[in-house]
C-alpha cells in the first residue's frame, strides 16, 4: 500500500508541474511581442496599430513616371507598347494621342483631379480632367512647356500658354498680351482667390531725330508683377520663385533687382538694397514679415573681403553675426511670436542658441524640428564610421539621443524628423542598408519594414499615413498611435 501511495504522490506532482509549465507557455504566447521590426503584415509595433491597403500591383514597372495623389489612395503613371503610349489612372489604361511631358502629371490637392502636358514637336497641349486644350507653342530656347497648377482648394487650374498668356480655368486672362514677352509660373494665394505672376514687357521705346537732337519716347523693357489682373510697377527684373502670399492671402512680397543688388518689395514698399536676400517669410497669423539680407565688400581683384548680415523684421533692420551662407532655415513659431533660424550646428529661437550637434563635425544638414507648441526640439545627428565608411545617424529629442541607425556607405539613415500636431509624438523614417530596409519610428518604437516609403503625413495627432513599397506592390499604410 505504501508503494502505491508513493507512486500516486509522484504522479500528482508530475501533473501539477506539467500544468504550471503549460500555463506559463500559454501566457508567454499571449503576451510576447516582437522586439524588432518585421516585414510581416501581422507585425504590430508596440505603440500603434498598422493597416495596409493595396494601391498598385506593378510598382517596379510604373515607378519611373508614377505619381501618387496627396491622400495616398490614387496612382497614375505612363506605359508604352510597341509605338503606342498610354496613361494608367487607378488601374485604367487610356491610349494617348501625343507624348506626355516627363514629370508633368499632377493631382489636385483634394486628389480628385489630374492634369498633365502632352507635346508634338514644338506644340504642346494641356490635359485636365481628361479634356485636352491647345495646341500652344513654346520657343526652342525654353526649357519646355510649363506644368499646370491647381489652386489649394482644387477648384481652379492655371497654366502658361505660348510663353506669354495665362489660362485660368480654360479662359485667358485679359491683358495687353501684345507687349508681354514672357510670363512666369502663376502663384495662387492660400485661399485660392488671388493669382500673381511676373510678366516681362517688350520695349515700347521709339527714337526720332528732331532738328539737332534725338528724341526717345516710351519705356524700355522691364518686368511687372501682375496681381488679380492688375499690373504693378515696372522693375529691371523680379525673381519669379520669390513671389509669396501671406497666410491670410491679403499680403504679398517678392524680390526685385535694384542697382547692382536686390531688394524686397512687401505690401508695395521697397526695402533696402542688399547684395543678397533670402528666406522671405510671413508669420502664421500674417501680421509679421521677415527676411535675411547680406552686404558684401569686394577687393579690387574681385574677392570678398568683408560681409555684413541682417535680419529684417516688419521693416526694422537688425544686425546679426551669423552669415547668410551658414543659415539652413528661417521661420516663425506657430504662435507667430518668435523667430527661429538654424545652422548645421545650432538652432536660435529669438536669439537664444541651442546646440544641435554633439559630434565635432557634421556631415548632414537635416532640418531640426520644433514642436507646434514651441516647447520641444528634435534634430538628427550624423557621424561617419571611419573604419567601415558608413554613415551613422540618430535622433536627439529634448536633448536625449535615441538609437543609432546605420545608413550604409554614403547613405543618410534618417532624412527627416517631425512632431505630431499636438506636439506629443516624434516621428521619423529610417533607411538602413543603403536605403533597402525602410521603416517608421514613432516615439522610439520601430514599425514594419518596407522597400521604400513616401508621403509621410499626420492626419490627426494620433493618426499618420504614408505610401510604402513592398516588392512589386504599393500600399497605403495607416498607423494609429495608442
Amino acid at each position: 500500500m505504501k508503494k502505491i501511495h508513493y507512486i500516486t504522490v509522484i504522479f500528482i506532482v508530475f501533473l501539477t508541474i506539467t500544468a504550471m509549465l503549460t500555463a506559463c507557455e500559454k501566457e508567454s504566447t499571449l503576451t510576447a511581442q516582437p522586439t524588432s521590426p518585421s516585414s510581416s503584415s501581422d507585425f504590430q509595433p508596440e505603440n500603434r496599430m498598422v493597416t495596409e491597403r493595396l494601391i498598385l500591383q506593378n510598382y517596379i514597372t510604373a515607378s519611373p513616371s508614377l505619381v501618387i495623389s496627396p491622400d495616398g489612395q490614387r496612382a497614375a503613371y505612363l506605359s508604352s507598347y510597341l509605338n503606342d503610349e498610354y496613361i494608367v489612372i487607378d488601374g485604367v489604361e487610356s491610349k494617348l494621342n501625343h507624348s506626355v511631358k516627363p514629370n508633368s502629371l499632377v493631382f489636385s490637392p483634394n486628389s480628385q483631379r489630374l492634369a498633365y502636358v502632352t507635346y508634338e514637336g514644338s506644340k504642346y497641349f494641356v490635359v485636365a480632367d481628361g479634356i485636352e486644350s491647345g495646341p500652344y507653342r513654346y520657343g526652342m530656347l525654353d526649357r519646355g512647356p510649363p506644368n499646370p497648377q491647381f489652386s489649394p482648394d482644387s477648384q481652379h487650374l492655371v497654366y502658361v500658354a505660348d510663353r506669354n498668356r495665362v489660362i485660368l480655368d480654360g479662359v485667358e486672362e485679359k491683358h495687353n498680351y501684345d507687349i508681354y514677352e514672357i510670363v512666369s509660373a502663376p502663384v495662387f494665394s492660400p485661399d485660392s482667390q488671388r493669382l500673381a505672376y511676373a510678366a516681362r514687357t517688350a520695349s515700347t521705346r521709339s527714337v526720332s531725330v528732331n532738328e539737332d537732337h534725338v528724341v526717345v519716347e516710351g519705356e524700355s523693357s522691364g518686368v511687372r508683377l501682375v496681381v488679380d489682373g492688375i499690373e504693378g510697377k515696372r522693375y529691371d527684373w523680379i525673381e519669379p520663385d520669390s513671389i509669396l502670399f501671406s497666410s491670410d492671402s491679403q499680403r504679398i512680397a517678392f524680390v526685385i533687382g535694384k542697382g547692382n543688388g536686390k531688394c524686397v518689395v512687401a505690401d508695395g514698399m521697397e526695402g533696402e538694397e542688399y547684395f543678397a536676400v533670402k528666406y522671405l517669410v510671413f508669420s502664421p497669423d500674417s501680421r509679421h514679415f521677415a527676411y535675411w539680407g547680406q552686404n558684401v565688400e569686394f577687393s579690387m581683384a574681385g574677392g570678398a573681403i568683408d560681409q555684413k548680415n541682417f535680419i529684417v523684421v516688419d521693416g526694422v533692420t537688425h544686425s546679426t553675426p551669423y552669415s547668410l551662407n551658414a543659415i539652413r532655415g528661417f521661420f516663425f513659431t506657430a504662435d507667430s511670436q518668435q523667430i527661429v533660424f538654424y545652422t548645421s550646428f545650432s538652432i536660435f529661437i529669438d536669439g537664444t542658441e541651442t546646440k544641435l550637434e554633439e559630434h565635432p563635425t557634421t556631415i548632414c544638414h537635416i532640418p531640426p524640428a520644433l514642436s507646434p507648441n514651441g516647447k520641444r526640439l528634435a534634430n538628427v545627428t550624423c557621424r561617419r564610421d571611419e573604419s567601415m565608411g558608413k554613415l551613422i545617424g540618430c535622433v536627439v529629442v529634448d536633448g536625449k539621443p535615441g538609437k543609432e541607425y546605420d545608413g550604409g556607405e554614403g547613405h543618410f539613415a534618417i532624412p527627416s524628423v517631425a512632431f505630431s500636431p499636438d506636439s506629443q509624438h516624434v516621428v521619423y523614417p529610417v533607411y538602413e542598408n543603403q536605403g533597402k530596409r525602410v521603416f517608421i519610428v514613432v516615439d522610439g518604437a520601430e514599425g514594419r519594414i518596407y522597400d521604400s516609403i513616401s508621403n509621410l503625413v499626420f492626419d490627426s495627432p494620433n493618426q499618420l499615413r504614408y505610401n510604402a513599397q513592398k516588392g512589386d506592390s504599393l500600399y497605403l499604410v495607416e498607423e494609429t498611435i495608442k
